[in-house]
């Protein structure tokens, strides 16, 4: 019952209905419109590949960004430009973790190269915010 519950929910924050789901980060309207991106880059790509793009989503969306990101990891590192996108966003927002601009300049950097361009601004914001300039 409760993994019936768990794609119920998932379904309907896709699709816009819910704002959130018991144990999925918190979201502002922008972010979750990015993450629609990312499910619909996730239709195209191959099945292997959407495969554990989806296995990672339904983790986050039930609360557990950590073994998400497990698969998101797999699933980027495999080539999946909409979970390098998914992770660009968990890392760099923090979205149930703690942020880390590292791993999220990485990830907005592979998923920009792989299209979608406000990745690199992301990447750009998380580099000015978290690296500032020294007067040598």
């Amino acid at each position: 019952m409760k993994k019936s519950a768990i794609l119920v929910c998932g379904g309907l924050l896709s699709a816009g209905v819910l704002t959130a789901c018991a144990g999925a980060p918190p979201m502002d309207e922008a972010l979750r419109a990015e993450m629609k991106v990312a499910d619909e880059m996730a239709a195209a790509e191959p099945e292997a590949l959407r495969a554990d793009y989806e296995q990672g989503r339904r983790y986050f969306e039930s609360g557990r960004v950590e073994r998400s990101l497990v698969e998101f990891d797999y699933a980027a590192y495999s080539g999946s430009a909409a979970a390098a996108l998914r992770l660009c966003a968990i890392y760099g927002e923090g979205l149930g973790i703690k942020v880390d601009p590292v791993k999220g300049v990485f990830w907005c950097q592979r998923a920009a190269r792989a299209g979608h361009a406000p990745a690199a601004a992301r990447s750009r914001h998380l580099f000015q915010t978290w690296w500032q300039e020294e007067d040598v």
